[in-house]
């Protein structure tokens, strides 16, 4: 499952988890709900950030807001490729 808001990710209205983070949170939001995130770089472009907490996956880009949220039990969240 995902959820996304690449345009204004503040105004996006969606699933939140247990400690209120979702599409719109910033990165400072994510890493004191969850001191143990880990960061982890995309594959198809550096900038291109995950956050991720055991199965769930805060990606941002170069603006520290929370642009998607994806609960997978892949080791990365899946990706579309534009074209």
């Amino acid at each position: 499952m995902t959820t996304a808001s690449w345009n204004d990710p503040s105004a996006a209205d969606g699933p939140r988890t247990a400690d209120g983070i979702g599409v719109g949170s910033t990165v400072d939001e994510v890493r004191a709900a969850y001191p143990d995130v880990t960061e982890v770089p995309d594959a198809i472009g550096p900038s291109i950030i995950h956050l991720k907490v055991g199965r769930i996956f805060f990606t941002y880009r170069e603006t520290p807001v929370i642009t998607s949220v994806t609960v997978t039990t892949a080791d990365a969240p899946p990706y579309e490729v534009c074209g």
